[in-house]
């Protein structure tokens, strides 16, 4: 294969594969964004890694001090759910937008090597210009830099996620429930331990009884009921929380996925161009060029 026909097509393969990354950065951006404004007010933070927990009172309406009993009815206490640090979603938010950039400049360059002819060649002789290796160099730490962030940040979403869900689905199976069409309230328990997040996600997107920190149980179960009225009449105002997040989770793994392959790519790249990524001054052994042709 001549070396310009060659040339087109590795150019060609990395345009689409930061083209893809793109795209990925794309929606995992827009996914967590529109979560985390719907939900950063109601819980005043970040909806991942959100704590839902029983808040057991130490003082009466008197302000007097309450003996705490071995177990405390539900109905005596409130279930408070508080999101966590607003600077959690914003780091899957706004991260992938440094995704874009990144990818974007990577373009710029192999677009120039696309359609400069002879490129390749002189990229391939023994006189190489000291900037285009630079460039090469800044290729292979930033695409190793991003498959890292790439990692962190799909780890953030879906660990984040997986918490929530786990808070969610502790308190919907510590309610007192009534025996429903002949299954007992175990047997119930037994079922909600069974479904997944997206049922305890889209009971708290149509208006869980779960209040704030800053509400008594009566003012927030009477929000809870006016929240879920409202949704009933206004359908289209209800996001599907757990879709979202499973699309920023999705897109995210694969953004990780596709980084890892375009890192493994450019490392190939500096190897065929012949570039020597640490100084020799470290006298590390030879690595051998397996990907030249003879």
């Amino acid at each position: 294969m001549a070396s310009e026909e060659l040339s087109s097509i590795v150019h060609r393969l990395f345009v689409v594969g930061y083209s893809l990354t793109t795209c990925l950065a794309i929606m995992v951006s827009v996914s967590s964004g529109v979560v985390t404004d719907y939900w950063k007010e109601t819980i005043d933070g970040c909806i991942l890694y959100s704590d839902i927990y029983q808040d057991i009172p130490t003082h009466n309406s008197k302000g007097q001090p309450i003996q705490q009993q071995s177990k405390i009815p539900v109905h005596n206490s409130s279930w408070v759910m508080i999101g966590s640090d607003i600077s959690v979603c914003n780091y899957t938010t706004f991260t992938p937008i440094f995704f874009i950039f990144i990818a974007m400049m990577c373009i710029s360059y192999h677009l120039r090597n696309l359609f400069c002819k002879h490129c390749w060649r002189a990229e391939e002789s023994d006189v190489k210009s000291d900037f285009w290796e630079m460039m090469v160099r800044l290729l292979v730490v930033f695409s190793l830099l991003m498959t890292l962030l790439a990692l962190v940040v799909a780890c953030v979403l879906t660990h984040g996620h997986d918490y929530t869900c786990s808070g969610l689905r502790h308190y919907v199976t510590s309610q007192g429930l009534s025996p429903w069409l002949g299954i007992s309230s175990l047997q119930i328990h037994e079922l909600f331990e069974r479904l997944d997040c997206g049922f305890f996600y889209s009971a708290l997107d149509h208006g869980l009884k779960l209040v704030t920190e800053h509400d008594d149980e009566n003012e927030g179960i009477t929000k809870a009921i006016a929240a879920a009225a409202m949704a009933s009449s206004n359908s289209a105002s209800i996001i599907d929380s757990n879709s979202a997040l499973e699309v920023a989770m999705a897109t995210g793994w694969f953004q990780f996925f596709v980084w890892l392959a375009l890192a493994v790519a450019n490392i190939w790249l500096a190897i065929r161009l012949k570039i020597q990524m640490l100084p020799e001054s470290l006298n590390l052994p030879a690595i051998p060029n397996i990907f030249n042709k003879e």
